[in-house]
């Protein structure tokens, strides 16, 4: 599930947990600002796997379950050719980068230009303009 807003010649799109789908990139397409999920799904399959492997079920179901509706990298940058967007921001992000080097990994993997939010961080769209200010 997703939204798009437009104001005063702004638009933004907000995605929920879910996949890139053709319906995302036609509404995503001429927008300011994409605000979407994205996981690194190598990581988790290998996360999955080794739960797997431990004989921990339960984490493993959760694992597998959760790549099918969470957008992965490749996804985005699919999202980021085939719309025109202005910028790409990304949150909810899976697995959480907790530390520099998975946050390293993390930020190149997503498509060149992304942004990667941090809690409390605000986007401002001032109207009839092209700017998009980001406070952290």
């Amino acid at each position: 599930m997703g939204y798009r807003f437009d104001y005063k010649g702004r638009s933004v799109v907000v995605s929920g947990d879910t996949l890139v789908t053709e319906t995302t990139i036609e509404a995503s397409d001429g927008v300011d600002l994409v605000i979407h999920d994205a996981m690194m799904i190598r990581l988790v399959q290998a996360a999955a796997g080794l739960q797997w492997g431990a004989g921990n079920t339960r984490i493993a179901t959760a694992l597998d379950d959760i790549q099918g509706y969470h957008a992965t990298t490749g996804d985005l940058q699919r999202l980021m050719d085939s719309a025109n967007i202005g910028q790409l921001a990304l949150y909810d992000l899976v697995p959480s980068p907790r530390n520099a080097m998975a946050l390293t990994a993390f930020s190149n993997a997503i498509p060149e230009g992304s942004i990667l939010t941090e809690d409390g961080m605000v986007f401002s769209l001032p109207a009839e303009s092209d700017l998009i200010d980001v406070e952290q």
